[in-house]
């Protein structure tokens, strides 16, 4: 009889180490074929082409903090959470049906955050508030409209850009976010300087900031109100790279370095985070 309750006992441990694993399995399973949706409609435009990026860091974090989800939770935090997993999950099952891919993408960070909860209670949800919060980013949710209430940021940007190619030696004619340079014409579209490829960057920020956390709270404020001015100067130089580059090689190597340039935008987006972060410390000391 001792024997057999202990067995039983034991079978059921075996089972609790492998339950982290078969969320992740269960969640796969649903999210997957989300993401293969979003990357063929989607994350492969440029417009979003951060978001699968954003993702990616997203999962490491997860996983490189994956001892949390050891943390046991009381029963009234486990049943609040199932109540919210239930939520997303009819979320995601209304938005699966109706072909609602944005509906699909806002289920996940309610599914995990319910999962945060019934796992390791309140003190989790603190934990992992920050990257919890980023899923929603990565769900496209602003369309052309977002983007058009930055055309005027696009004008100067664009004008900018071609001032600073001028000092290489090139002629180059803008009219409007038209840049024409030799028999080059290039359009400075939405996805250059648009909000979405803003929010994305700002996303890619926090992040930074979950891996490299500032000693001090407003060392930490200050580079949260300064992260937009780094997505600026990130896609003011993509745009002029890309200007030079039409100017010096043609049309047809530009055309095959626009959607590469996306990807490096953000590779200088997280360089000018790591100055950005270099220079406030600095400053911080000598204050």
């Amino acid at each position: 009889m001792i024997s057999s309750g202990t067995m039983r006992c034991h079978k059921f441990s075996e089972l609790g180490r492998f339950a982290p694993w078969l969320i992740v399995l269960g969640l796969m399973s649903l999210y997957v074929p989300v993401f293969i949706d979003f990357g063929a409609r989607f994350w492969l435009n440029e417009e979003d082409s951060h978001s699968g990026l954003l993702l990616v860091g997203i999962i490491w974090a997860y996983y490189s903090d994956r001892a949390a989800f050891n943390a046991t939770a009381e029963d009234r935090d486990f049943f609040f959470g199932a109540l919210i997993i239930t939520v997303g999950l009819i979320a995601y099952f209304i938005g699966r049906v109706t072909e609602f891919f944005q509906l699909q993408g806002l289920s996940l960070p309610v599914v995990v955050f319910g999962l945060t909860l019934s796992n390791g209670g309140w003190q989790n949800v603190r934990r992992f508030l920050l990257i919890n919060g980023l899923l929603i980013f990565t769900v496209p949710l602003l369309g052309p409209l977002g983007d058009a209430v930055l055309v005027p940021l696009r004008l100067a940007l664009t004008a900018a850009a071609a001032d600073l190619v001028r000092h290489f030696g090139y002629f180059v004619g803008t009219n409007g976010v038209i840049v024409t340079i030799g028999y080059v014409n290039l359009n400075i579209a939405g996805a250059c300087i648009g909000l979405r490829s803003m929010v994305s960057l700002f996303a890619i920020g926090m992040l930074f900031i979950y891996y490299f956390p500032l000693e001090r709270k407003s060392l930490t404020f200050a580079f949260i109100v300064l992260l937009p001015f780094i997505g600026l100067l990130a896609n003011y130089l993509r745009i002029v790279a890309l200007i030079l580059i039409a100017g010096t090689f043609g049309a047809t190597v530009e055309s095959g370095m626009h959607d590469i340039a996306a990807y490096l935008e953000v590779g200088v987006a997280v360089g000018l985070f790591f100055v950005l972060v270099n220079t406030l410390q600095r400053y911080a000391q000598v204050s």
